[in-house]
Formats: structure tokens, sequence, C-alpha cells
């Protein structure tokens, strides 16, 4: 009998064997690799977890979609990439239902959008670095977190419910991937009495009535089975499935939903049912979802027999990778006390950091200084950390794993190859940056403590801020080099020393911020008053060159605020001003946090101006004219019936820029594959895009020029044409989004890149890009002048007094080009012209200025 034999790190051997033989002798003798023979207990035995414990992860990957899809009637749905523009709750796409919020909340455009799928799979990839969802800081301690990880998902939007979606699950389990029933539990709710929820016994039963035993389905409460998307909106209760890693079969359903225990859960199954409005107040939902998530990297472990997700062959090819690059011990899988020196901690959070680079920079999330760029940028050096402290490796080493982990993910992710010369590329340039500010802050600390009295051993503050807070330097490393110097800081006082940085500025801030999103959102939400119902046009005008038209809307007063309240003061944002938070509106343009002059409210047969519109987490605030109110204010009752009036030569702009950035979003994929749109703006005729990655000039042309094509039909870009047309065609039943030719144009105006992993491009469209074509001209009329000009005192003698003038007349010019808003295309080449004539008119001077000297004999 055949056996290969290895040392699990809590020292009990763990073997497999061909077609099972090993289960039939209990104490078998095994020759180890150096002659000895184990003597193995019976309890030292891990069995197979199933058929499929020599399955890649990619085997199980397809098996789980392929059920889904080919026997279950799924349609499968690509992943969205890993952040969602137009989503500024989240940092990154953290679950695999993130894409399909929408639809959860019942918003028809984006069910439209999905072609009225009812049944959905898919693999998402998913970050959870920074924000609410942060599983960072665990990567390394155990062997189960992760920061990138795979959600196998499958959903029903309203279709079928509990009784198919427990059906389906159980039977992927036990008949598909051939798991012990012996080894699962499953979990339902227990019923809340504070929200009024009484105990989820239908689920309960149903899974009775599937086979499972009634000793095996255990009730929990709101905290491990009732789930919820945030504050407000859809929930419902779920029910998961637990599976017992540990070896022997047991029944030990104490250890179900314990911290540090065996069984761990596998899948959850959720019912959504409630729309959330309020801390306590729940209402049915109009139609019922189900969304059950089960990680790729944990089910690959139980399906595999391995007790650690980095054991899996997902993890195994980049740690082997990373002995070879080491100059210390093989990875053991050591855990806690066991990893004595931290080397195999090491080893796991690089493994896993590494995915998440290559994942985030493929989807255009580069290291930068702020937002998500940030987190990646703190993950790559917290990865590069790891390697050279702990593992020995020599520098420049983070971009020789990346082949790795796209020969592992590419079966799922085929686009990450077109990509792999750019991550490696930003990865490079990102991990030399940061060597540069390591020596550079070895230097600076040096220098200072150098210059420190002798006696002297706090090290000072506001140096240590200014390398932990402005430059990045870890603060590990910091503790460790002025150990050496035997001096220490205190981290208390560096806290203190950045809140008194800038004492003004942090005041203003906080007063902004608890206005504009705490107070607004305590008030609102203490009150239960539920968030603004948006309403779409119900007339827009069909020649949208004339103007959108809506009728007047009723609507309902449900709050009365105002930014002169006691304990807030105004601020240069908001102005002094009366807000009416009322239960529906059509002030509402995403990716546009204000909107100006939209329109006015009737109340009791007289006009309110309306100075802007706010939209904060849900309800939209809309601040009335403070003139034209302060002697009626008071007369506004909460509950009170007004109507909105609006004309249409407001909206126009907005809607075109809201239509072309929508087009935007279909373009730039196929222009530029390897950058990706993170955040969206729209104003007046305006459009701010940022943008991961770093667009060159030739580039951003190219998008301009591919979005007029589509926009004036033209056919030099077939492919393109069509194809963006298609998708602007699909969201039409967002009558908000106008048709392709009243766009009119678009020019870019303003292209600025910050750092590597950033690019800032602002749009214009319609009227704006009207002028801004007409101001073009008027500037090439005024260039051509100073052409004529230049050849004029080029052919001839000329006096320095002329070329004085036309030197101001250049630099005019130069200054306002700078400041006009056209094309920034147009503006390079104008710059480039007026450089040349502005040096070589300096030339002129300065030899007309030797000729006079001579002349006069000095």
């Amino acid at each position: 009998m055949l056996a290969y034999v290895t040392l699990k790190r809590n020292n009990i051997v763990n073997f497999s064997l061909v077609q099972d033989t090993i289960l039939r002798f209990p104490r078998q003798c095994v020759l180890g690799a150096f002659g000895q023979f184990y003597q193995i207990p019976p309890s030292s035995i891990v069995p197979p977890a199933c058929r499929f414990s020599q399955h890649s992860s990619k085997d199980i990957r397809e098996l789980f979609i392929n059920y889904y899809r080919d026997k279950h009637q799924h349609t499968q749905v690509p992943s969205s990439k890993v952040f969602s523009p137009d989503d500024n709750s989240l940092l990154f796409v953290n679950a695999g239902m993130n894409q399909f919020k929408p639809v959860l909340l019942g918003n028809e455009a984006a069910y439209k959008r999905i072609n009225f799928i009812k049944r959905a799979v898919n693999s998402q990839k998913c970050i959870r670095a920074g924000g609410k969802h942060n599983d960072l800081e665990d990567v390394g301690v155990d062997v189960c977190h992760h920061t990138f990880f795979e959600m196998l998902g499958s959903w029903s939007f309203g279709d079928y419910f509990k009784k198919d979606a427990c059906k389906m699950a159980w039977s992927l389990l036990a008949d598909v991937f051939h798991l012990s029933k012996d080894k699962l539990y499953v979990t339902y709710f227990s019923g809340c009495e504070e929200i009024g929820l009484e105990a989820d016994l239908e689920t309960k039963e149903i899974w009775n009535s599937i086979g499972v035993n009634e000793d095996r389905i255990l009730p929990f409460g709101i905290k491990d089975n009732f789930w919820e998307m945030g504050d407000s909106g859809p929930c419902g209760p779920c029910t998961e499935i637990h599976y017992d890693q540990n070896p022997d079969l047991r029944y030990a359903p104490e250890e179900v939903n314990k911290p540090g225990s065996d069984v761990i859960e596998i899948w959850n199954l959720v019912f959504m049912q409630y729309n959330r409005l309020g801390k306590n107040e729940l209402i049915p939902l109009k139609k019922c979802h189900v969304d059950a998530g089960m990680g790729l990297e944990r089910i690959t472990a139980v399906l595999q027999g391995k007790v650690s997700n980095y054991d899996t062959d997902l993890f195994h090819p980049i740690i082997s990778a990373l002995e070879n690059l080491s100059k210390c011990r093989p990875y053991a899988g050591h855990v806690g006390e066991e990893d004595l020196d931290g080397t195999d901690a090491a080893y796991r959070i690089v493994s896993d950091h590494i995915r998440m680079l290559t994942i985030a920079i493929s989807d255009g999330i580069h290291p930068g200084p702020r937002g998500r760029d940030l987190i990646v940028r703190q993950v790559l050096r917290r990865a590069v950390m790891a390697g050279v402290e702990k593992l020995g490796i020599e520098n420049m080493f983070l971009h020789k794993l990346v082949p790795v982990v796209i020969e592992s993910l590419k079966p799922a992710f085929p686009d990450l190859e077109s990509s792999k010369e750019l991550i490696v590329s930003i990865i490079n340039k990102a991990e030399k940056s940061f060597y540069d500010m390591l020596a550079y802050g070895d230097k600076l600390i040096t220098k200072t403590v150098s210059s420190m009295p002798v006696s002297q051993t706090a090290f000072p503050t506001d140096v240590a801020w200014q390398l932990l807070s402005y430059y990045g330097y870890p603060q590990d490393t910091l503790m460790l080099k002025l150990k050496g110097y035997d001096m220490s800081v205190n981290m208390q006082e560096i806290l203190k020393f950045s809140k008194l940085k800038n004492p003004e500025s942090i005041h203003l801030d906080r007063q902004r911020k608890a206005f504009n999103v705490k107070s607004i959102i305590q008030i609102l939400s203490a009150e239960n008053i539920a968030k603004t119902e948006e309403i779409l046009n119900t007339k827009l005008n069909e020649n949208a060159r004339a103007g959108a038209i809506h009728e007047p809307l009723s609507c309902r007063i449900l709050a009365i605020l105002s930014d002169t309240d006691k304990n807030t003061e105004a601020t240069d944002k908001l102005s002094e001003g009366y807000f009416l938070v009322l239960d529906k509106s059509y002030f509402f343009i995403p990716n546009a946090d204000k909107l100006e002059d939209v329109g006015v409210i009737v109340y009791k047969g007289k006009n309110y101006v309306i100075d802007e519109v706010l939209h904060v987490q849900g309800w939209l605030l809309h601040r009335l004219n403070c003139i034209s109110t302060k002697d009626s204010l008071d007369k506004f009752i909460t509950g009170d019936e007004v109507e909105i009036h609006t004309t249409g030569k407001q909206w126009l702009p907005y809607f075109r820029a809201y239509s072309a950035s929508c087009l935007v979003k279909h373009v730039l994929p196929k222009v530029c594959p390897n950058s990706s749109i993170q955040k969206v703006k729209v104003g007046k005729d305006k459009i701010k895009l940022e943008i991961g990655g770093s667009l060159d000039t030739g580039a951003v042309m190219k998008v301009q020029d591919a979005i007029n094509s589509v926009i004036f039909n033209k056919h030099s870009e077939g492919f393109l044409n069509s194809k963006a047309q298609d998708s602007h065609k699909q969201l039409k039943g967002d009558k908000r989004v106008l048709q392709l030719k009243d766009i009119e144009k678009v020019l870019t105006i303003k292209c600025k890149h910050q750092g590597q992993g950033r690019t800032v491009i602002h749009f214009v469209c319609g009227s704006r890009a009207d002028s801004s074509t007409k101001l073009s001209e008027h500037m090439n009329i005024k260039m051509q002048n100073i052409l004529k000009n230049y050849d004029r005192l080029s052919s001839k003698s000329s006096k320095i007094v002329e070329l004085e003038e036309l030197l101001l007349t250049v630099g005019q010019l130069t200054f306002d080009i700078n400041q006009a808003e056209m094309s920034v295309f147009e503006k390079a080449n104008y710059r480039n012209k007026l450089s040349q004539i502005s040096s070589r008119l300096r030339t002129m001077r300065r030899r007309l200025k030797r000729q006079l000297s001579s002349a006069s004999g000095y």
C-alpha cells in the first residue's frame, strides 16, 4: 500500500492514500522520510472531505457555476470590478451582491440593464481592506482571512425563494461535492422581539423536509442569522451551512458560530424579505430575493481536505515561489505561538497581498495618496516589509510573483493576462518609491538623533509625525530604529500633535462634517424619516433642445432643517438657509452631489426659490432662498403638502452631462482597456472623471474622438460606434438619458495626473462645448495676429520698443489661454507656439541690445 506522509503543524501525521485504502487500517505503520516507522492512531487520520479532494480550485469554481447555470437555468454574469464609481458608500466591492444592489432596491432601470434576468450566478472579485469590512490586520494572523477573495454567488430576483434555494444548496454539497452529511450543520433565524420578527420556522421545516436531522438544525439570533445591507435598505433572515473540519466524526453543535472553532461557515443563504426604514421599522418588500454566497477559498480548503486556506492550490504556487526567493526556512503553516519568528505569517501576508495587488491594479486602482489608492499602497508596503524583514528576500521582488498569481487566477479572469506588463510596471515603481522613502526616512532619523543632546531619550514628536503621517514611514520600523539608538517616541503625543497641526482647518472640517453628514443623518434617522422617493420625469419633451419639462409634483414635507442651528455654524460650503426634506422629488441626478437653480416650491399660493438641492445618503435636501423665505418660513409645517414646479432650461445641461457620462463609461473600456473610471461627477454641461491609471495625451484624445465618433454616428470606429450605441439604448429606461445627438459634442478642457495611479479629466458638452469652441476660434485669431507681427519684426531691423510690446502681448495671450475653458489639446498647441515665439523674441532683444551697446562705444 502506497502512502504519502507529511507532518502537520500540530505534529499529527496527515496523509492521503490511493482509493481511501488506509481507512481500513486503523493503526497503520508508515515508513517516514528518514527511515523511521510512525504508528498512527485512528484519531490522527483525516479522511478526504469528498471525492473532489484532488480537484483544483478551477474545477471547484466551474462545478459551482455549471451546476447553477446548466441544471437550474441561472444566467452567468461576469464579475464586476472591485470598486463601484457609482457607490460612494464602499471603498471596494466586498460581497457578491454589490453589483446587484440597485436591483435589490427595486430600481427598474438597473433591472433592465441586466436584461431582466431572474436568476444569476457568478464568481465575484472581492476586497476587504479598509472601510466597514476590513480584514487587513487579520491576514497572516490566522489561516482563513484574506484581503482578496472570490465569492461564489447565486441569486434569485423575485423568482424562487426559500425552499428552492435550500434544496439547490443541499444538493450541490451532498450530491455534487459529496460532502458528508454527518459533518454539516444548518442554522436559521430564531426571531427578535425588539424588531417584532418571529422565528423563521419555515426555513427550519424546509431543512427538515430535505432530510437534515433535526438535531443539526440550530437557531441563532439577529447577530448571526439576520442579514442587513446597512442601517437602511433591503434585509432579511438568513440560513447558514457550517462544516466540521475536525478529523473525527462527532456531533458538536456547541461549536457552531463559536470563535476559533473547527466548525466553519461555508455558505450563507440570505432571504431578503424586508426594507429597513429606521432602527426598528421594517416593511415587506414588493418582491422577495435570494442572495447566496460562498467563499471559493474556504470551500476549496474543505473539498481539498485542508485545514488552512493557504494550503490549497490557490496559494501553494505563490508560497512555493516565495520559498525560492527567500533566505529562510520553508513554509510550515505555524500560527500564533508556534510561529515564533513570524516567518509563516510573513508567507501568508505576502501571498495574500500580491493577489489583492494584482486584481486591484488590473481594475485600475493604483498605489496612491488617498482613498482606495492609499489602501492599495499600504497593502503593497506591508507585503514588502514582510518579504524583506521576515523572509530575507532581496529588494524589488514583488513583481516576480505577478505571473504566478495571473496563472492561478486567469481561468476565472482571463483579462489579467493582457494587463500583466502594466501590473508589473506599477508594482515595480511603487516598490522602488517605497525603498526611496525608507532611505530618506533613515537619513532623517540619523540626522535628527545626531543633532540632539546625548541626555535626551525622547525622539521629537514633530519629526515622528512627519515620518509617519506625511511620508508613510512604517511605525514598527521607526520603533525598531529608535530602539537601536536607545530612544523612544510617545504615540499619544503624536496623535495630539496631529490634532493641533492645523486647528483652524480641523475645526471647520468638523463643523462641515457635523452638519452635512452626521447631524442630518442622526436627526433624520432618530425621527424615522423615510428617505426621499426619487420620481423620474413624468413628461419629457421629445425635442430635448427645447428643454425637458416636468409636470407639477405634489409632495409632503417630512422635515425642516436649518444650517444656522444652535449646535452648528454656517460654513463656506453651505451658506445660511433652510432645508425642506420631502417624501418625493424630481431633483436627483446620479453622481451630482449638488444641483443649483432647479425650480421653485409652491406652498399656500406662494413661490419659494430653490437655491440648491443636496443628496445626503438617500435624503434630498431642498435649500430655500433665505431672502425670499425669511418672512414666511415659520408658516411651513411638517406634514403639509407642497408642489414642485420646474422648467426645462435649467435641467437640460444636467441631462446632457449625465447622458454624456453614461456614454463615456461604455467608450472608455473599449479605447483604454487597462484603465477604469473610479469616480464620476456631473454638473451643468460638465463631467469630471477620476480614472485609475496614467493616461497620456494621445490616449485622452482617442477617448474624446471615440465619444464624438459615436455621437455624430461616424463609422471610422464602426465596432465601437455600434456597441456604444447599443449600450446607450439600454439606458433609455432612465428618462434622464437623452438621445446621443442631443449631447451635441464633447471636449476635454482639463487633464491632470495625480501621481502614477490616477488621471483626472474634465469634459464639457452642449452649450459649454460650443462656448469653448468659439473661445478657441477667438484665441486663434489673436494667435495669427501675433504670428504676423513676429514675421514682420523678424524680416527687418526691429526696435526694442516693438519687441517689448510683442512680448507683453504674448504673455497676456498665454495668461488668457491658461485661464480659458477650451480644449486642452489646443491649449497645449498654443502654449508650445507662444513659448517658442517668446524665446525667439527674447533672443532678438538681447542681440539688439548688444548691437546698440557696441554702436555707442560701451
